[in-house]
């Protein structure tokens, strides 16, 4: 409950029926709402209305599409993805971006709640727990130390 659901799929999606002409460049829908998100050709994205899912594989729309539909989230185009290049950018910018407004909308994180970090404490504290390095470390200085005192004095 309260969770949202984004599917990644092999299906294809549209912006405008009257068109007759897919929309190649659509990465991911909002089947509820319509909303597209469609690659702008630089490795960002745009949003759109009217989307609606085009073609899938059987049984794909109801068993997967349809469910993310249902748990507020969106469905996206596997292929897009795989597509690599800027089409993925797209992809990565687009559901990132989707991703972030559904933490932001304030419903509970699957699994636990976010914890800030701070990486200085966290640093300091794996050094403390494991000595082995430290000590490594000090093997490695000491030996440096005494061979630069074995060969200065050989010098002499």
């Amino acid at each position: 409950k309260n969770a949202f659901l984004n599917v990644v799929v092999n299906a294809i999606f549209d912006d405008d029926p009257a068109v007759g002409i897919q929309n190649p460049n659509i990465l991911g829908l909002i089947k509820a709402t319509g909303t597209t998100f469609t690659a702008d050709g630089f490795g960002g994205f745009t949003t759109g209305a009217s989307g609606f899912v085009d073609s899938a594989d059987q049984g794909t729309e109801a068993e997967y599409i349809d469910l993310a539909d249902l748990n507020m989230g969106a469905a996206w185009n596997l292929n897009q993805l795989r597509a690599g290049g800027l089409l993925a950018d797209s992809f990565s910018a687009a559901f990132v971006d989707i991703k972030v407004e559904e933490i932001m909308r304030g419903n509970p994180v699957v699994g636990g709640e976010f914890i800030p970090i701070d990486t200085t404490a966290l640093l300091v504290a794996g050094a403390q727990t494991n000595a082995v390095w430290i000590m490594s470390a000090l093997a490695v200085i000491g030996s440096v130390a005494f061979g630069a005192l074995y060969i200065t004095s050989k010098k002499n």
